[in-house]
């Protein structure tokens, strides 16, 4: 049996690698880094950087403490370098470990067509096929949000915000903002509705007393305008970077011509 998988995230490398344990010929398409965006631009990315974030915050008590003299300074440029570097490193693992059970990897994007799928010109039959292409930032219509950045161009930042304006109310919010608020940065988060609203009250409450102090919360905010000064909030114009964190949507469009599709790409 010919199984074509096409993503190679964890969901995608997983699978390509069982159908090959169970003596399926199996060939994994990936257009970009073999392990994905969780390994590239998202949950590991988080991990580092909140790793850091607790080293440097560790720091100053210790400092408080009298333990140590002084408090680091941090090189936001060489962090998002060797957090690039390590993914790398993880990255080659994967390929050795996926190639290792007969999967062949292919690097390209994929369109399918009818009975096979097609990558550079290459045709590439199947008896089965997985699409396990995961998801991206999903950019809301704000005039000029091109000027914003998301998680996906966290590890190419080269300097620490000063001041970093998040957009978006759920966990990812929450994330960066307890993250860039330890290393130093004034952080202000703009929410359409409520803040975490998907927790309870006092759960809520915990998080933003303990994990978010000084963080400058809006609820109940339309952002009218991003620029690469900042954002407008009605007549009021708020100076810093401005990060997205508005949700994401699926990268579905590759099945478009094989299943229906619904508004939100689901």
């Amino acid at each position: 049996m010919e199984v074509v998988v096409i993503g190679g995230g964890p969901a995608g490398r997983c699978a390509a690698m069982e159908a090959s344990q169970l003596e399926a010929e199996v060939t994994l398409i990936e257009k970009d880094k073999i392990g994905g965006k969780c390994l590239h631009k998202g949950c590991m990315v988080v991990c580092g950087l909140n790793d850091v974030a607790k080293f440097y915050l560790d720091s100053q008590n210790y400092q408080k403490q009298g333990m140590i003299s002084e408090i680091p300074e941090i090189n936001f440029s060489e962090v998002t370098k060797r957090l690039r570097d390590t993914t790398g490193k993880i990255k080659k693992v994967l390929e050795f470990e996926t190639h290792s059970t007969g999967v062949e990897i292919i690097n390209g994007e994929a369109h399918i067509q009818k009975d096979r799928v097609v990558v550079d010109n290459k045709e590439i039959p199947y008896d089965k096929l997985l699409i396990a292409t995961g998801s991206r930032a999903k950019i809301p219509p704000i005039r000029g949000v091109e000027n914003a950045v998301t998680y996906a161009d966290l590890p190419y930042l080269e300097d620490l915000p000063e001041k970093l304006l998040i957009v978006g109310s759920g966990v990812i919010a929450a994330e960066f903002a307890s993250i860039f608020s330890s290393f130093g940065s004034e952080v202000r988060v703009f929410c359409r509705s409520q803040f975490l609203k998907m927790l309870d009250p006092e759960v809520k409450e915990y998080v933003i007393k303990n994990l978010l102090p000084g963080v400058d919360i809006t609820e109940g905010a339309r952002v009218n305008e991003i620029s690469n000064e900042g954002l407008k909030i009605a007549q009021q114009t708020v100076e810093g970077q401005v990060l997205l964190a508005t949700g994401l949507t699926p990268n579905s469009e590759i099945a478009q011509n094989m299943v229906k599709i619904g508004d939100h790409k689901e």
